[in-house]
């Protein structure tokens, strides 16, 4: 009966030891997840405001710089330039394989494109000119086909690791 009863105590810390052994597993893949999950929305985070400021670049080169528009537009598009490039700097932190981060260069690349564009907009509104228009709206374009590259999950595999 001894032997039985330390048969069975025997195995039960056995069976104790490798399910410690899986959950510790298990918290670093869930950890892992965790990761790209937050990786995937702060990308999701830029794209949106990426696009919310294309937006409003584009209601000011409608509206020909009307001042109302002027007023209510340029601080936000400022306010969102702010918090794009906080989002981008901390995607590139997070983004650890020579993949992601040249992917994340190219659409650092046609940002900074687009945003010279955005400034000669306003600098060609200003001037009564509407011809820069259609420059800024085929950069913004570019950024939004390689950003919808995330969405696919070969394209979000490039970015998240």
């Amino acid at each position: 009966l001894a032997l039985g009863f330390s048969l069975v105590l025997g195995l039960m810390v056995v069976s104790v030891g490798y399910s410690h052994l899986q959950l510790q597993k298990l918290h670093g893949e869930l950890q892992y997840l965790m990761d790209l999950q937050q990786r995937a929305n702060l990308a999701d985070t830029w794209r949106a405001q990426i696009a919310l400021n294309s937006t409003r670049t584009m209601a000011l080169a409608k509206s020909a710089n009307h001042p109302d528009v002027v007023a209510h537009f340029e601080p936000l598009v400022k306010q969102t330039s702010e918090l794009i490039s906080s989002t981008q700097k901390e995607l590139e932190k997070l983004v650890d394989s020579a993949k992601g981060k040249a992917h994340l260069a190219k659409i650092a690349e046609l940002r900074a494109t687009y945003r010279g564009a955005r400034e000669d907009v306003f600098k060609a509104l200003k001037a009564g000119d509407e011809i820069v228009v259609a420059k800024q709206a085929k950069d913004t374009q570019q950024i939004r086909d390689i950003t919808d590259m995330n969405r696919s999950p070969r394209g979000r595999q490039a970015v998240e690791r």
